[in-house]
C-alpha cells in the first residue's frame, strides 16, 4: 500500500483561487466592490477549472462536491449575480452593495474550503499501485492507438506555442525604472506579491518594473484598459498614455479608453512598488462585452 498525493494541477488551482480570493479581501476593506468583484471572479474561475479537472479524473469526488455545494451554498450564483449587478448599478447605497459583496465573499470561502476539503480527503486515502498501473495501462494502450502520431505532434508543437507569447519584464531595484535587476519574459500582468519580494534577488520595497511588448486585437472597437495596482502604474496603448496613476497609494483600480482596429500594437506597462503590499492586475473590456476579464497570454508578443 502507499499512500497518495494531491496531483500538482488540482493543487496549484486550489492555491490560485485561495490567493484571488484573498486579493478579493483585501481590495474590499476598501471599499472598491468593483475591483473587488473582479478579482473574486478570478477565484470563481480557478474553482470552475479545478471542477472541470476533477469532473474527468475524479468524477466520484466531483459529485460528492457537487452535493455539498448545493447543501451549503445553494445560492451562490444568485448572490454573485446580484452583486455583480450591484456594482455596475451607479447611486446604490454604499452600504446595500457593502451587504450583498459581504454574502458573496462569505459563500465564496465556503466554496474553497468544501474543494480543498474533499481534495485532502480524497488524496490522503491509502491506494494500491498495482490497481492504479493497471487502470492506467489500459488506458494508455487505448490512447495510444487512437492517437498515435497525433499526440506526440500535439505535446511537441504547443509548448513552443505557449513560449512566443507573453511580455518582456523588467526588473528595476529601484523606483524610478533605472538600476535593472533581471529581466524575464512574464505570460501576462496579473500579480499580487502581497510583502513578499516581486522576483528572487529584489527587496520587497522599493522596486519597479516595466513590461513591454506587442498587443494582437482581434476585433475593431473601443477597448477599455483596467490597472488594479499598490502602488504606482501607468500604461501606454500604441503609443498612447492610457492610465497615469504614477505615485504611492493602497489598492486602486485606474481605467481608461482607446479606439483600436484589428492589428497589432507596442504596449507597455511600467509599475512601481513603494511600501507594504505590492500588486498589479491588468485588464480590458473588448468590444461588445460588459466583462472585464484579464488579458490573456495569447494576446501578448514579447519584444526583444
Amino acid at each position: 500500500m502507499i499512500f497518495n498525493s494531491i496531483p500538482e494541477r488540482l493543487s496549484t488551482l486550489l492555491h490560485e483561487a485561495k490567493k484571488s480570493f484573498s486579493s478579493a479581501v483585501l481590495v474590499a476593506e476598501n471599499a472598491d466592490y468593483s475591483s473587488a468583484l473582479m478579482i473574486a471572479e478570478r477565484s470563481m474561475g480557478f474553482l470552475d477549472s479545478l471542477a472541470q479537472e476533477l469532473a474527468q479524473s475524479s468524477p466520484d469526488l466531483k459529485n460528492r462536491l457537487d452535493s455539498r455545494i448545493k447543501a451549503n451554498v445553494p445560492f451562490f450564483h444568485e448572490n454573485f449575480e446580484k452583486a455583480k449587478k450591484l456594482s455596475e448599478t451607479s447611486h446604490v447605497v454604499p452600504a446595500i452593495q457593502a451587504k450583498h459583496f459581504l454574502q458573496l465573499l462569505e459563500d465564496l470561502e465556503v466554496m474553497i474550503s468544501l474543494f480543498e476539503s474533499e481534495i485532502r480527503k480524497t488524496f490522503s486515502k491509502p491506494i494500491e499501485f498495482q490497481k492504479i498501473w493497471a487502470r492506467h495501462k489500459i488506458s494508455l494502450v487505448i490512447l495510444t492507438s487512437i492517437i498515435g502520431v497525433s499526440l506526440v505532434y500535439a505535446l511537441a508543437i504547443k509548448p513552443a506555442q505557449l513560449k512566443k507569447n507573453g511580455l518582456k519584464g523588467e526588473y528595476f531595484r529601484d523606483m524610478n525604472l533605472t538600476d535593472l535587476a533581471l529581466v524575464k519574459k512574464d505570460p501576462n500582468i496579473s500579480f499580487n506579491w502581497g510583502q513578499k519580494p516581486l522576483s528572487p534577488g529584489l527587496a520587497p520595497d522599493g522596486c519597479s518594473i516595466r513590461w513591454s511588448g506587442k498587443l494582437k486585437i482581434s476585433k475593431t472597437g473601443d477597448y477599455q484598459f483596467s490597472a488594479l495596482s499598490d502602488d504606482g502604474v501607468r500604461l501606454w496603448v500604441n503609443e498612447q498614455l492610457v492610465i497615469q496613476d504614477w505615485k504611492s497609494h493602497g489598492p486602486t483600480t485606474n481605467t481608461g479608453n482607446i479606439y483600436l482596429q484589428k492589428g497589432v500594437y507596442p504596449i507597455r506597462l511600467e509599475y512601481m512598488e513603494d511600501f507594504g503590499n505590492a500588486m498589479v492586475i491588468l485588464s480590458w473590456k473588448t468590444p461588445g462585452s460588459s466583462a472585464t476579464k484579464i488579458i490573456p497570454q495569447k494576446n501578448f508578443i514579447p519584444v526583444s
